[in-house]
């Protein structure tokens, strides 16, 4: 693959670049099952659920720190805790300080795995929009607090765009928080769903992408929050990932979505590579497609002669 240099302009340093698919792996409730699931499926690099950080005692994390190393996984980033009892943005001086710490115990846990990226939700959802401006108040002075603690842990905050009624679902705002602070520490989790439930993809990547420092990627119908895997809803992938290539943005592309009819993860992570590399089998009439077969429902790859699909039987 050809290396193509451009200008030191924050553009990508390579017109080509590996977009290495990562995997949402929650809170492993069942820890040696679900590793040899991502180590099966080829996953080198994880999310997790901050539940897994906080369920555990210093030296349990050290312990499971190196069990995901020998197994060379890699967690890239913590999801941090989100919902009642946890929002930033809570006008309930209460609720938002209990939030504020919970956060900083996630923080604390990471730095013993040494996890450099907490994704954080801006805040819950309100009743009505004029609501908005005022929490994304107090979540300034939330990751005001929060900040200070990241930078010296070492520890990115990334906040990721949100659904309607949401504070931070508008890329515009976000872009406002980041700027203000003007941290190294402080930036964007690019979450592809919303996205395209809210502005638009290409549109609101178009707007965020030199905050993004990490990626939720999953599907949907633009109406509702369904965390499909890519391909399976109307998200132009296609786009999406070339806006990505040429980006300066240069880490994982981490899977928030279920396996399509709960297959494999393994599997998942396979197709979503194929699309990725453009490798889905296409037609252009009647109108421009992407082939699935008729048996499992799956898209088909490779090439036309010789289709691959999830069941083996590569009908077209």
């Amino acid at each position: 693959m050809g290396d193509k240099e451009y200008q030191d302009t924050g553009e990508a340093v390579h017109q080509k670049k590996k977009m290495e698919i990562g995997i949402f792996a929650g809170a492993f409730s069942e820890f040696e099952r679900e590793v040899e699931l991502l180590r099966s499926g080829d996953a080198h690099q994880i999310e997790l659920d901050s539940l897994f950080l906080l369920n555990k005692n210093d030296k349990e994390i050290e312990r499971y720190r190196w069990e995901l190393y020998r197994r060379n996984i890699s967690i890239y980033s913590v999801h941090a805790p989100f919902g009642e009892g946890n929002d930033l943005a809570s006008p309930e001086e209460k609720e938002k300080n209990s939030a504020i710490s919970i956060h900083r115990r996630v923080m604390e846990k990471m730095e013993i795995m040494e996890i450099g990226c907490l994704v954080i939700h801006p805040g819950s959802r309100v009743e009505k929009e004029r609501d908005i401006p005022v929490r994304e108040i107090i979540l300034r002075r939330s990751i005001e607090r929060l900040l200070k603690e990241a930078e010296s842990l070492k520890i990115k905050l990334a906040l990721e765009n949100m659904l309607p009624l949401h504070p931070g679902y508008q890329t515009r705002s976000l872009n406002e928080i980041v700027d203000e602070f003007s941290s190294s520490f402080l930036g964007v989790c690019f979450d592809t769903g919303h996205a395209n439930i809210g502005g638009g993809v290409e549109e609101e990547f178009i707007r965020i992408q030199e905050a993004v420092i990490s990626f939720h990627l999953h599907d949907n119908d633009g109406t509702r929050d369904l965390h499909l895997q890519p391909p399976y809803g109307n998200i132009d992938w296609k786009k999406f990932f070339n806006m990505v290539r040429n980006s300066s943005y240069n880490g994982p592309l981490i899977l928030e979505a279920f396996p399509w009819q709960g297959r494999e993860v393994g599997w998942m992570k396979r197709e979503v590579e194929m699309l990725r590399d453009d490798k889905i089998l296409k037609k252009s009439s009647p109108v421009h497609h992407l082939l699935r077969c008729t048996v499992c429902g799956h898209f088909l790859y490779g090439v036309e002669e010789h289709p691959i699909c999830y069941c083996g039987k590569n009908t077209l």
